[in-house]
This record gives C-alpha cells, structure tokens and sequence, in this order.
C-alpha cells in the first residue's frame, strides 16, 4: 500500500479519502509546537537533561529561531506518525538528530542553562556576526523573477 510523502510543513486540512467521499478534517494531537513540547517532548525526552551536563536545554526554547524551526518540523512528523500509526519511521530519527543539534555543543542552546535549586537557570542568545554584502563578481549575476537558476 502506498503511503503520501511526508509534507515538512502539514497544513491540518484534508485526509486522503476514498472516490466519492469528502476528505476528513485531518486531527491534531496537539495545537501547536509549544503544547507539543510541554506534553510530549519535556515528559519524554527531556527528564534526563537535570542528571547530564553534557547536554542542555534552553528554558525560553522559542526564543531561538533554530529551535522553533527544528522543533516545529518534528512535531510536524510526529503527527503525521501518530496519524500513520508508525512512530518508528522517520519520526524517531529526525528527533535523535534534531535533539542532538540542540542541545549538543556547539549548539544554539549551549549558553543557556536550566533552573536549579542554587540557580535560575537562564537564556542566552547571541546576535549572529556582522556580514558584509558580498560583491556581484563573487557570487555572479543577479537573477530576476520567474528566471530559471542555472550557472553561468
């Protein structure tokens, strides 16, 4: 039997259906990444992170684009497993590897820590460094609308 691709980005609108028949609502678990992360992610995944300091986990997790871009990719993937019946496909890995990229070092929430009994715990986030405008003769010609890429 063959399965839809995997969309990135699901949007909760219509189900397959068979001939003739009105596509289903497609049903959310969650309503957004937040509550996701709230109830899924930290019971599940983050529990450890207060015995392993090796990893950490930024208390204002949305507050780093990557973070909320990664997170809400795999949240994406997991409803569509859960909708699938099938969390051990791509779900699983994509979480490993999303999960290792942020809270790993080098990682956006390597600054961060989180709350203790002696500590606050805390955000960090630095601005990304200054860039220059790269000269037309480095990176070739511009490109207008509806052009299609190629090299030169």
């Amino acid at each position: 039997m063959d399965q839809p691709p995997l969309e990135l980005f699901p949007t909760p609108i219509n189900s397959m259906a068979p001939p003739g028949q009105q596509p289903r609502p497609r049903q959310w678990r969650y309503p957004n990444v937040d509550a996701w992360v709230r109830s899924w992610l930290a019971p599940m995944c983050l529990t450890e992170l207060v015995r392993d300091s090796s990893r950490t986990w930024c208390p204002k997790w949305w507050s780093h684009p990557i973070a909320l871009e990664r997170l809400t990719v795999v949240w994406h993937q997991y409803e569509l497993a859960v909708q699938r019946k099938d969390l051990k496909s791509d779900f699983l890995h994509e979480l490993d590897y999303e999960l290792d990229t942020l809270w790993g070092i080098p990682g956006p929430f390597m600054f961060c820590q989180l709350p203790t009994p002696d500590s606050e715990g805390g955000h960090q986030q630095y601005a990304p460094p200054a860039l220059e405008t790269a000269p037309p003769s480095a990176i070739g010609a511009q490109r207008t609308q509806g052009e299609e890429p190629g090299w030169q």
